[in-house]
């Protein structure tokens, strides 16, 4: 299995740990979408997670770190009311639509790129977050 069939897979068992929630309105959703709303809300997560980062390594106190998880959800939030889903049922969809998916992904590589380079900059932040803490 390659690298990027790695990350497919991983990507897709990963979101489907929310499969036991409620599927909410997943109908709406195509592949594309999916992957799109995915996207944006992972942007979305890392936007945040280099605010609550500068604001960790500049001594910001607990308060501007609530702020910017809560404007974090939001905007998460937002992503997926965008296409027409929630959190939930774009998990859902995750788990019941994962053929689908995986073959968008591998019909559009730019996609599947941009979400490694997402999954790179999470593990970067993940770590850096762990060095301030003194992890």
């Amino acid at each position: 299995m390659t690298v990027r069939n790695r990350f497919i897979a991983a990507s897709l068992a990963a979101l489907a740990l929310f499969a036991w929630t409620s599927p909410g309105h997943t109908a709406e959703l195509t592949p594309e979408a999916y992957v799109r709303a995915d996207i944006e809300a992972r942007e979305a997560t890392l936007a945040s997670m280099e605010e609550r980062l500068a604001l960790l390594q500049a001594g910001g106190g607990s308060r501007a770190e609530m702020a910017a998880l809560t404007r974090s959800q939001a905007a998460v939030e937002s992503a997926y009311r965008k296409y027409g889903t929630s959190a939930r049922a774009h998990g859902a969809y995750a788990a019941t639509h994962a053929r689908d998916i995986s073959a968008w992904l591998k019909a559009n590589p730019d996609a599947t790129a941009h979400l490694m380079d997402l999954r790179t900059r999470f593990q970067g932040l993940s770590g850096a977050f762990d060095s301030v803490r003194g992890r």
